[in-house]
């Protein structure tokens, strides 16, 4: 007798129906962007040069929607000063009981 598969208990439903929602979303988004007759049927202003909006960001393969960040300048390395180096090292011990009898393959 066949079973069927059950789902993983460990992903909520809830988070199934997210899922499912945001590929759906993409779809959609996918299928204005390449259909100009169904994204002016959504809104009117679809035609005009200025028009920004999900659709047409989209279309276009944006792929955030901000600004870019804003980069730091990098401090000066004489500003930092020195970094100290640890004293001792903590190293852990191997955890196999038996060493390995040769090598690597060479070639």
């Amino acid at each position: 007798m066949l079973r069927r598969p059950s789902a993983s208990p460990s992903v909520p439903r809830s988070s199934r129906w997210l899922a499912a929602l945001l590929a759906v979303t993409v779809w959609a988004l996918g299928v204005l962007a390449v259909s100009p007759e169904l994204h002016a049927a959504l809104h009117g202003d679809s035609g005009d040069h200025a028009h920004e909006c999900a659709v047409t960001l989209f279309a276009h393969g944006a792929d955030t929607l901000g600004a870019a960040p804003e980069l730091q300048p990098v401090a000066d390395a004489r500003e930092l000063g020195h970094v100290a180096a640890p004293q001792s090292h903590a190293w852990s011990a191997p955890r196999y009981r038996l060493r390995p009898a040769c090598g690597p393959p060479l070639g």
